[in-house]
């Protein structure tokens, strides 16, 4: 038994569909999992996409917006170096 969701909800950030192509072959091929794969190429699109449903996981790509920085949803955390 897996303790993960059924279905995975995974948010994956990147630039553009050629670079998120390896990531999305290794998730498919995840042992009793059933990933749902929402592709955005922006971290402003990742903000939309948050705003209207829930992911269990958000993979960022370093490179998919670099003048924006990393997604946000809420306030600084703290504890990360991307939150602060």
């Amino acid at each position: 038994m897996s303790a993960l969701p059924d279905p995975v909800a995974i948010l994956a950030v990147s630039a553009d569909e050629a670079r998120h192509a390896p990531t999305r072959e290794l998730l498919w091929r995840m042992p009793d999992a059933q990933p749902e794969i929402h592709w955005v190429s922006s971290a402003d699109a990742a903000v939309a996409a948050l705003a209207v449903r829930d992911e269990d996981v958000v993979l960022l790509d370093c490179d998919a917006d670099p003048a924006a920085g990393p997604p946000r949803r809420g306030g600084s955390c703290g504890r990360h170096r991307t939150c602060r």
